[in-house]
């Protein structure tokens, strides 16, 4: 019987995986999904982050192969804004070692809508040509690199969605199409997930084997998600970036509330 438990949550583990790896490729965010799946099934939390980060990274890595090979990754950016990314992490970490949990949930709570109402507004707010670009390269690589610095810092300080605030960000402030945004944010999301997971491998922090049947779930949703956006394009990514970001409010409400 506990071996038909034991069977049963495995399963449900890897499906779990594999619908965030599935949302993760498209709009972000999949380890609002994943995360929780890991200590639902009993590991430890610290495990749980190293594991989901390890399964997530190589997730990530094959969307991110899948996009720059259908040209759905504004290269230039993406090495600005990952760079930047880790360097925004590193500060994001150093500053929630000093900062009460509630607080960043507080804080969280408060921008996420407003990010939100931003993303389904924008058409109305901003008028613009989806083939426009800034009058000046110069502008293009400060932006680059003031997302990197700002969201890799969220990365660190707190995390969940942070996928999905780059894509967003990078169709608002870059004036990338959906599809471009997503591919961008994955390969840029890839590096800024890279340090921490050498800290976690580390420190023994990653459960093996589970982590190599999980990455292996995580990649067949990532590679069924990327194909999927990139053939619906912004049909999907739309409403599944906002989905997930409801999805994250949820979340944040349901930790600091309940």
């Amino acid at each position: 019987m506990d071996v038909e438990i034991f069977s049963l949550n495995f399963l449900l583990l890897t499906i779990m995986i594999f619908l965030g790896g599935f949302v993760d490729s498209i709009a972000g965010g999949g380890g609002i999904i994943t995360l929780p799946a890991y200590l639902a099934f009993g590991i430890p939390p610290h495990m749980s982050l190293g594991t989901n980060k390890f399964s997530g990274f190589f997730g990530t890595l094959f969307a991110s192969f899948k996009y720059v090979r259908h040209n759905a990754v504004d290269i230039r950016i993406a090495i600005i804004a990952t760079f930047s990314s880790i360097f925004g992490s590193a500060i994001g970490s150093k500053v929630a070692t000093h900062t009460s949990e509630e607080l960043i949930q507080m804080v969280v709570l408060i921008i996420t809508p407003i990010v939100l109402i931003l993303f389904l507004l924008k058409d109305t707010l901003i008028s613009y040509k989806k083939d426009s670009k800034l009058p000046n390269s110069k502008y293009k690589n400060a932006y680059a690199i003031s997302i990197g610095v700002f969201i890799g810092f969220y990365d660190g300080f707190f995390g969940p969605g942070t996928g999905t605030f780059m894509a967003i960000t990078f169709n608002l402030l870059l004036k990338l199409d959906l599809i471009i945004a997503s591919g961008t944010a994955r390969l840029c999301n890839l590096g800024s997930n890279l340090g921490s997971l050498i800290v976690f491998l580390v420190n023994n922090k990653v459960l093996f084997p589970l982590a190599f049947f999980t990455a292996i779930s995580g990649i067949l949703g990532n590679m069924l998600g990327s194909s999927i956006a990139l053939k619906k394009g912004e049909k999907i990514i739309k409403p599944l970036i906002t989905f997930v970001m409801i999805l994250l409010i949820i979340e944040i409400v349901r930790k600091r509330f309940f």
